[in-house]
């Protein structure tokens, strides 16, 4: 009796080899997507062509006459031991003494212009959520307040609800958080209570020896440390003066005692010793350019000592140079907070041309925060949303010296966006800086730069920068990419019927919505930034006609799945990101639907003002 037999695959049979192929190369795409590496993209041109534009539009008012000023201080100090933030390794502990106490101080300035705080903390820093509310409550508008801290890492924590704060501030605790913010809210409102005329002196000298470069020991550092003092009009050199704002960037990482105690390191010995040598009412300190910046610490018995010493030897330099500081009793005064859009989150993959997944890191931060800018006197103050690098700060000055005005750039402006380096500084060194505390790529502070110096023109009265141009044919590219893509896929799909079936068997789903992202951006490429993707321009350009090609050549063979994957994974790599994302972010019914409404009256605005340029 013969045996019906069955047909199976040999071992190492094609067939078994090309599935084991299909499933390594499914699971590679699945976890390239979801996990990484990606390439990092460092083009932001389309965020800062709408922020550009928007600053172009802005109003600035520029007054020179009489200033008058207010003062007040608020005591930080919890009521019971708690988690401090700064460092992962005191979160979990309470402090369990004070070695100095923590302190809000606001200074109110009032202009012809009008009014606008400055308010520093001996806190980490001063996230956007706790800015919105301590604005909220104070009853201002966001323009208002200008926002510093002490970036003192041993302050009291628990006030962030972000992954990220609760890394470095420990558990968030809501009844502090609104303890906190009722605090810095109490502090503005009293500052504008008593204001009193003054006079406006500013100085700046240069304080070497007092921080090293954390990025790169070779490098220069930023060692400027700026006052700016107010005192009664028609006042001598000996009288004392009203407040004194004192700038300079170092982390306050000196005094980390284990156990953790509470206190404001270096800035909080600074303060008070300037008050001491000066007699001013009150003493501020402004985190300057810390980005790259550790404090020199001098040698002492502890860490406390080793702080205060550092403190008194910058007051020391600065109380130095008073005595020639030129008053103005009528300085001119201007105030400009700009809102800025922001590329999406691009967070190293240990290396500087590589990128985690936008899937895995979407939750960082979102896309909009926001520059700061006052100008007092020959002073112009641009509060940045991080922790802003000394070299970023020398190339600003260098900018700013040329208009006989100093740039003086503080840190934690009401948000943080993480550690803003230049793209030759994150690309040549590889450190926690550039790396795990750089959230946008490589782009993100130079721009910030670029947009300062723009603030710094329009606040010296200089005339307002034109819009950036219309999109180049670079980035029109993509739209004659795409739609090319378009019109092949119908010509195939229309000729060879039975490329549907193919597709339906092997991939349908990711190549339609590879076309739908594709119809979105033959409509207005502006719709959704390129940046979304990380991919270069070449590979934007390349990816979906290869991908085209690819597919057609599947219809035409039947059974070409090797091509059929090489079309997917192009229109995948190229556009169909686009569209997850959108998904994600919960904006793509209201983004389509308001930039095609707003897109005809946005370019008009962009051509008159380019007319109007080219005629003057």
């Amino acid at each position: 009796m013969i045996e019906p037999t069955t047909r199976s695959d040999p071992p190492h049979s094609p067939s078994r080899l090309r599935r084991r192929l299909r499933r390594g190369l499914l699971l590679l795409i699945g976890s390239l997507t979801i996990i990484g590496p990606w390439p990092i993209d460092d083009a932001i041109d389309a965020p800062t062509r709408r922020t550009i534009d928007r600053l172009a539009s802005s109003n600035v008012e520029l007054s020179q006459g009489p200033i008058r000023v207010g003062l007040a201080e608020v005591d930080l100090t919890p009521d019971s031991p708690r988690p401090l933030a700064g460092f992962i390794g005191q979160i979990r502990t309470p402090f369990s003494g004070i070695d100095t106490p923590c302190y809000a101080r606001a200074l109110t300035v009032e202009s012809a212009s009008g009014s606008v705080t400055i308010l520093t903390a001996d806190l980490l820093l001063i996230n956007a959520r706790m800015a919105e509310a301590v604005v909220e409550q104070a009853g201002l508008r966001p323009d208002q307040v200008y926002f510093t801290a002490s970036h003192t890492h041993g302050g009291p924590g628990g006030w962030g609800e972000h992954p990220l704060e609760m890394l470095v501030a420990g558990a968030y605790d809501p009844a502090y958080f609104e303890t906190l913010a009722g605090q810095l809210a109490r502090v503005i409102r009293q500052s504008r209570a008593g204001l009193e005329p003054a006079e406006l002196g500013f100085v700046q000298v240069q304080a070497p020896g007092r921080q090293r470069n954390r990025v790169d020991p070779s490098m220069p550092t930023h060692d400027a440390l700026s006052g700016l003092v107010f005192r009664a009009p028609g006042s001598s050199s000996s009288t004392t003066p009203i407040a004194v704002l004192a700038v300079f960037g170092a982390h306050a990482t000196i005094s980390h005692p284990v156990p953790p105690r509470l206190g404001g390191d270096y800035p909080a010995a600074m303060v008070a010793e300037l008050k001491r040598i000066t007699g001013a009412r009150s003493v501020l300190f402004a985190s300057g350019a810390v980005g790259d910046a550790s404090p020199e610490r001098p040698k002492a018995r502890s860490g406390r000592r080793s702080a205060e010493a550092l403190g008194k030897a910058l007051a020391g330099d600065l109380a130095a140079a008073l005595p020639s500081i030129r008053f103005d009793p009528e300085p001119e005064v201007a105030n400009l907070r700009l809102e800025v859009d922001l590329p999406p989150v691009r967070l190293p993959f240990f290396s500087s041309w590589l990128r985690f997944s936008p899937a895995l890191t979407w939750w960082i931060a979102d896309r909009r925060t926001h520059l700061h800018a006052i100008r007092l006197g020959p002073a112009v103050l641009v509060g940045f949303p991080g922790d802003y690098s000394g070299h970023l700060a020398t190339a600003l000055a260098g900018y700013t010296r040329e208009s006989g005005l100093s740039s003086v750039a503080t840190s934690f402006d009401g948000d943080f966006r993480g550690y803003l380096v230049s793209g030759d500084v994150f690309r040549r060194k590889s450190c926690y800086e550039t790396r795990w505390m750089n959230f946008y790529g490589p782009g993100l502070g130079d721009t910030f730069n670029d947009l300062a110096r723009r603030m710094f023109d329009r606040l010296a009265g200089n005339s307002p920068p034109p819009a950036l141009a219309s999109p180049d044919l670079g980035e029109l590219g993509p739209r004659f990419g795409l739609a090319t893509l378009l019109v092949t896929s119908l010509v195939v799909v229309r000729r060879r019927p039975d490329l549907a079936g193919l597709l339906r068997r092997s991939g349908r789903l990711t190549v339609g919505v590879a076309l739908a992202a594709s119809l979105a951006f033959v409509i207005d490429p502006g719709l959704v930034d390129w940046a979304e993707v990380g991919i270069p321009r070449w590979l934007q350009l390349a990816g979906l006609p290869v991908g085209g090609w690819a597919i057609v050549r599947a219809g035409r063979r039947g059974s070409g799945e090797t091509a059929l994957l090489l079309g997917a994974g192009c229109a995948l790599l190229s556009s169909s990101w686009l569209v997850v994302l959108m998904v994600l972010r919960g904006w793509v019914v209201a983004g389509l639907s308001d930039d095609l409404v707003s897109m005809e009256p946005r370019t008009r605005a962009v051509e008159s003002r380019e007319a109007a340029d080219h005629q003057s």
